[in-house]
């Protein structure tokens, strides 16, 4: 019998801390420490590792910032280079004429002026009614603490003051920042109509929007109905799937390609991570992915992650790379973590669903 084909790699990494252009950053977790490696998008070839006592707080350009032995240290991941930083206070964002820097004792954001070192104000760094993001206007500072009275504020750099505020009387149930724009997912709740209850908040069916807001100006740039499930950082495109997949242009909002799924079965599509000129490419819960052909709307193949042993596993990381074959990376059971290249295309023989189609995977037909 022959197995489906897995290109192995022999690093058996926890999962992908980063996806770039050219390169992955993977982590591993030791039992005292943790290893990060470099490795190539193509065949991850490690290119550089460093083992580190606490994994990375943040990525900064092409840094890492992380503390070994009480020590914070700056990783360059161009060189794999280690820097120690001889203070309590690090830069997390940077502006011409502004740092922000990270007190870890106190739990602040510090902003201070470069030219006199001076620190102007700070803000704390956890909040659970809060989030913070920072964008080359300013800083963005969140609220969503209730479902029907919330808020977004930009604050100048230099002295912490409100320069816009947009009020939202929506619940904000997911956001990310992505090239100085915000992309969230909104609740609308209505009131009621029906008979003995006309008037009061219906909490239970609300409007979902996907809604991509200018930080600069303060205004929204395009809504949708219906959330999103990930942003294509390379294509600049928002995505959004469920009985039908849907692309939207990053900037515009423009829809660039709309389909309702066939698929033999539950045709419900979960969470839509990639797209490229041919299809949309999903992953499911349950731990099948598959495409579905941007042409037709068809399920153009899905596959389960099986190891050697035959076994079904979940996937936890699940890239795309450019040429087409996806890294695939399992969730934990004992110690048997896999993780891989693997061809679609030559694998179609291991699909359980071919051209919207349940089918019997070679693997699994023993007539």
């Amino acid at each position: 019998m022959r197995l489906i084909k897995y290109n192995y790699t022999a690093l058996p990494m926890n999962r992908v801390l980063e996806y770039k252009y050219d390169y992955f950053i993977l982590s591993e977790n030791e039992i005292n420490n943790t290893k990060l490696t470099m490795a190539e998008i193509h065949d991850l070839k490690p290119i550089t590792s460093t083992k580190i006592q606490k994994l990375a707080l943040f990525f900064l350009e092409q840094y890492i910032i992380f503390y070994s032995e009480e020590l914070y240290y700056k990783l360059n991941l161009k060189n794999n280079t280690l820097t120690c930083i001889n203070s309590d206070l690090i830069l997390r964002y940077f502006w011409e004429d502004t740092n922000c820097l990270i007190d870890f004792k106190t739990r602040e954001f510090g902003f201070y002026d470069i030219s006199s070192n001076k620190k102007n104000f700070s803000l704390k760094i956890r909040d659970q009614n809060f989030k913070i993001f920072f964008t080359k206007y300013g800083i963005i500072k969140i609220s969503n603490k209730d479902k029907t009275d919330n808020y977004i504020i930009l604050l100048d750099k230099k002295d912490g003051s409100e320069l816009w505020t947009y009020l939202i009387s929506e619940n904000i149930t997911k956001v990310e920042l992505f090239e100085d724009l915000l992309i969230l997912t909104c609740k609308k709740y209505n009131l009621r109509t029906d008979p003995g209850y006309e008037g009061e908040i219906d909490w239970h069916n609300p409007e979902v929007f996907v809604v991509v807001f200018d930080t600069e100006i303060g205004k929204e740039k395009w809504r949708a109905q219906g959330g999103y499930h990930n942003i294509d950082k390379i294509r600049n495109c928002i995505l959004s799937g469920g009985t039908r997949v849907i692309e939207y242009d990053l900037i515009t909002g423009d829809v660039i390609c709309e389909q309702p799924v066939t698929k033999e079965g539950d045709n419900w599509i979960e969470s839509v991570y990639y797209a490229d000129n041919e299809g949309f490419y999903y992953r499911d819960i349950k731990g099948f992915f598959g495409k579905v052909r941007k042409i037709d709307g068809v399920v153009d193949w899905e596959f389960y992650l099986y190891d050697e042993s035959m076994i079904k596993r979940q996937i936890g990381d699940f890239v795309l790379l450019g040429n087409g074959k996806f890294v695939l990376k399992t969730g934990p059971l004992s110690d048997a973590n896999i993780m891989c290249i693997f061809d679609p295309v030559e694998n179609l023989d291991f699909a359980h669903i071919r051209n919207g189609r349940k089918v019997i995977p070679k693997h699994l037909n023993f007539a």
